[in-house]
């Protein structure tokens, strides 16, 4: 199986809890859709957890869009980046991820220059961070809608 897609099935975190054995086992992978699905940050772990344990990864697109994910869920998923692997595109619109994650993923994408897309629309994220997301790396798509671009 190379693409699992489990968008808007209100799996929440009972759902996910049974789905870190699923990933675990899986080596083939390469498009993860779990979106639409609200697991949060504690969910998050938990597929966090079973990507990270994974010998051979082969995921290369994570689409997490509106699941309430916080800057803490943010940093989750930029030491997973940190760890080395595959990913090329990244969705995390609609959720919950202010400044302070935004400043995680510019640490983290910096020098990266595998990613083509990383979708951040319609979060928490303003002025100075915005713009250096926008200058840190030659994307082919940078999602920014719904954002706020100027500082208050």
């Amino acid at each position: 199986m190379e693409v699992f897609s489990l968008k808007k099935n209100e799996i929440g975190l009972q759902g996910i809890k049974t789905l870190e054995d699923c990933l675990s086992l899986s080596k083939t992978i390469k498009e993860l859709n779990i979106s639409g699905n609200n697991i949060g940050d504690d969910g998050l772990e938990i597929v966090i957890r079973a990507l990270s344990n994974k010998k051979r990864q082969s995921l290369t697109i994570l689409s997490l869009s509106s699941n309430k994910i916080t800057s803490k869920g943010c940093k989750m998923i930029c030491d997973f980046i940190m760890k080395g692997n595959n990913l090329e595109e990244l969705h995390l619109s609609n959720n919950e991820i202010d400044n302070e994650g935004a400043q995680h993923l510019i640490k983290v994408l910096s020098g990266k220059n595998r990613f083509s897309v990383i979708d951040i629309d319609n979060n928490k994220i303003s002025g100075e961070a915005l713009m250096q997301l926008f200058n840190i790396m030659p994307l082919r798509n940078l999602n920014l809608i719904k954002n706020v671009l100027l500082d208050q």
